[in-house]
């Protein structure tokens, strides 16, 4: 990761490292690299902020005119910051994204391209990022492929939410950023490299992956009818609670009441119904679905008594 922004070939950059207090020699090595390049800026934190709190201490302190992201056990190609920035300047665009390559412990690599990068077509993506074989741009809710116009964040006081209290912190960043201006450009090349291991905070991060889910839902809904867009993407809000439903149920069972309660009244609101044939829900044969359908609907009954 260090050796791929060091050999940047933008010339004015600054690259921020926030040491998240780290017990495992990482920081020794930032410091290392910074005593031979007076680019890498070391922000120490006295306590563990995680990686939303990292991320939105450096959008406090970055001085660029655009920011981008580096998680640190990935890598990028020495051209991607200057081509990013130039089709910036070229378009004028509050953010401009990229492709991206998938690169698995085992070597296996793929390539994640966008099918639709209009402000539309992100924003239904990045509410509703499925499986690669149902929906092509998974990649919407990633940050790392993009930069995006500093001022434009802070005029809009676009920050990162909690993981610690929301599912995918990432996707609502985004969600935020794509509902906030059609200044959107796009280059055509896989500039970034994610390197997925089955042990990453990604993968592993399970904690109340229910209440997460409901909290991410509420804010996704909150800021969806704040920008005056509810009744467009209500059909694509109704997919993603289908599919929570389908692939989180026993975290759902699980949940604390007062998450119950909060869930079903949303629900309520957004007129959902476990029978409707819009869901798209083709990733499970038929006989799962009627399984899930009947679990759902039961489920779905002692909730509504737990909250008479």
């Amino acid at each position: 990761c260090l050796d791929s922004i060091r050999n940047q070939t933008l010339a004015e950059i600054e690259f921020l490292c926030i040491l998240d207090c780290p017990t495992d020699g990482s920081d020794i090595i930032v410091e290392q690299f910074a005593q031979n390049d007076n680019r890498i800026k070391i922000i120490r934190n006295a306590e563990n902020l995680h990686v939303d709190g990292c991320r939105n201490k450096a959008l406090q302190l970055a001085k660029g005119e655009y920011v981008g992201f580096m998680d640190h056990d990935d890598f990028c190609s020495s051209t991607m910051f200057e081509e990013l920035y130039s089709k910036a300047k070229e378009t004028d665009s509050d953010v401009v994204t990229s492709n991206a390559n998938s690169l698995f412990c085992n070597d296996q690599n793929e390539v994640w391209k966008f099918v639709d990068n209009s402000q539309n077509g992100m924003v239904k993506s990045i509410i509703l990022p499925m499986k690669k074989r149902q929906q092509q741009q998974q990649i919407s809710h990633c940050i790392w492929h993009s930069i995006y116009r500093n001022d434009f964040l802070k005029d809009n006081r676009i920050s990162f939410p909690s993981r610690k209290e929301y599912m995918d912190e990432d996707r609502l960043f985004n969600l935020e950023v794509y509902l906030s201006t059609q200044k959107i450009a796009h280059i055509d090349k896989a500039f970034y490299t994610w390197v997925r291991y089955p042990e990453s905070t990604s993968n592993t991060d399970d904690r109340n992956l229910a209440p997460r889910a409901v909290n991410r839902l509420r804010w996704m809904v909150g800021l969806i009818k704040e920008k005056g867009a509810y009744e467009q993407y209500l059909p694509i809000l109704k997919q993603l609670v289908a599919f929570d439903l389908q692939t989180l149920l026993p975290a759902f069972q699980a949940m604390p009441k007062e998450f119950t309660k909060q869930f079903i009244s949303i629900l309520k609101d957004m007129k959902f119904s476990l029978f409707s044939e819009d869901y798209d829900l083709r990733i499970f044969s038929r006989k799962r679905m009627k399984i899930i359908f009947y679990t759902l609907f039961f489920y779905s009954f002692d909730a509504l008594r737990c909250k008479k």
